[in-house]
C-alpha cells in the first residue's frame, strides 16, 4: 500500500459501494436492453482473489456496443448520473472512446462511472470491436452473471492500461503480474500471441509483463522472449525505475510510450495530447471565448517548457 493510501477501513467502505453500485448499473442496463461488459474494478479485483481493502478503486468502468451508447447513457442519466464535465456524449462520440459520468452518493461521496464503446484506446491499439465481444465468459458477482473479457484478453487489457496511462502507473503491473500467475497455465497462448498481434497489443504486453516479472509481480516468467522494441523500451526505461515517483506531466514517459504502439499511433496520439479538440480544451480551461482559445492552443507548444520551469496552470479541471 502506498504511504498517501487511504486506511483499510476506508477502501473496503469505498469499493464495498462501488461494487453495490456496479450491481445496480448492470442489472439496470439489462433491463432496458443493453449488453454490457464489465472493465476492470472490483470484478477483476475479485476474479484474482484480491482482499477487498487491497488497493483504492476509483470508478465502475463499462464498455458497451457503439450504437448502444446513447441509450446507456439515458439509463445512467436516469440512475442520477451526469457527464463529469462539459463535453456532451456526441461530443465524446466523435472525438473520444469513453464518457465520464458522476452522480452524489447519500453517503456525501461521489460515485464515478466510465462509459465506454471501445475496450482498448483506438489511439493506442487496433484490436476490432467485433473480436472482443466474441471474446466474453460470464461471471458471477455477488449474485448477478456479468459479462468480462476471456482470460487472454483480460491480459492484454491489463497490459494496454498500463501503457495506455503512459508507464505511470506501477500497481497495473502488480495486477498483471497476478493475473498472470494466476491463469498462465489455463490461458490459451496461441490465442493469446494472436489476439496482441491483431490488436497491435504484443509490445506492450511483453513489455509490461518482463517488468511486472523482473519487479517479482509474477510467480511464472513471460511465455516467450521480448520482441525488439520491448527490449529497446526496458534499456531506456528498466523496470526497476519504474516505481519512481513522477511529476503528475512525464512528458518524457509520455514518449517513451509510443515506442510500444505503431508509429502511426503515436503520431496520432502526440498530436492529440499536442493540440486536443476544442471540446475537450473546454473542458480542461472551463468556458472560454473563441479569442482565449485561439491564444490557449498558441501556448500549448511552450506548456512542456513552461512547466519544467515551474509554472502551473490555475485552471485544470481534469488530466489531459
Amino acid at each position: 500500500m502506498r504511504p498517501d493510501s487511504p486506511p483499510p477501513a476506508t477502501i473496503l467502505a469505498r469499493n464495498s459501494l462501488l461494487g453495490r453500485e456496479l450491481v445496480g448499473l448492470v442489472e439496470a442496463l439489462g433491463r432496458a436492453g443493453v449488453p454490457v461488459v464489465v472493465l476492470k474494478g472490483p470484478v477483476l479485483a475479485r476474479r484474482l482473489g484480491m482482499r477487498p481493502d487491497d488497493r483504492l478503486i476509483v470508478d465502475n468502468d463499462i464498455l458497451v456496443r457503439r450504437m448502444d451508447a446513447p441509450r446507456a447513457a439515458r439509463v445512467l442519466s436516469e440512475l442520477g448520473y451526469q457527464a463529469l464535465d462539459q463535453r456532451s456524449l456526441r461530443t465524446d462520440l466523435d472525438n473520444d472512446f469513453q464518457h465520464m459520468m458522476v452522480r452524489a452518493h447519500s453517503s456525501g461521496s461521489a460515485l464515478l462511472a466510465e462509459l465506454h464503446w471501445r475496450g482498448f484506446s483506438p489511439f493506442h491499439f487496433t484490436l476490432p470491436d467485433d473480436v472482443l465481444w466474441n471474446e466474453l465468459v460470464s461471471f458471477d458477482f455477488d449474485g448477478t452473471r456479468v459479462s468480462v473479457l476471456a482470460q487472454e484478453l483480460e491480459l492484454l487489457h491489463i497490459a494496454a492500461h498500463f501503457t495506455q496511462h503512459r508507464l505511470g502507473e506501477p500497481r497495473v503491473l502488480k495486477t498483471l503480474g497476478r493475473a498472470w500467475s494466476l491463469w498462465h497455465g489455463s490461458s490459451d497462448l496461441g490465442k493469446l500471441r494472436r489476439l496482441a498481434s491483431e490488436g497491435q497489443l504484443l509490445h506492450a504486453f511483453d513489455y509490461a509483463l518482463h517488468a511486472a516479472w523482473a519487479l517479482g509481480h509474477a510467480s511464472a516468467p513471460p511465455p516467450w522472449a521480448p520482441t525488439g522494441r520491448a527490449r529497446a523500451l526496458a534499456g531506456v526505461l528498466p523496470p526497476e525505475r519504474l516505481n519512481e515517483i513522477r511529476p503528475d506531466k512525464d512528458y518524457a514517459r509520455m514518449l517513451l510510450s509510443f515506442m510500444l504502439v505503431r508509429p502511426g499511433k503515436a503520431a496520432l496520439q502526440l498530436a492529440r495530447s499536442a493540440f486536443p479538440t476544442p471540446a475537450k480544451m473546454r473542458a480542461i480551461h472551463g468556458p472560454v471565448s473563441p479569442a482565449e482559445l485561439v491564444g490557449l492552443y498558441a501556448a500549448r507548444p511552450l506548456r512542456p517548457l513552461a512547466r519544467s520551469l515551474g509554472w502551473r496552470p490555475q485552471r485544470e479541471s481534469r488530466p489531459e
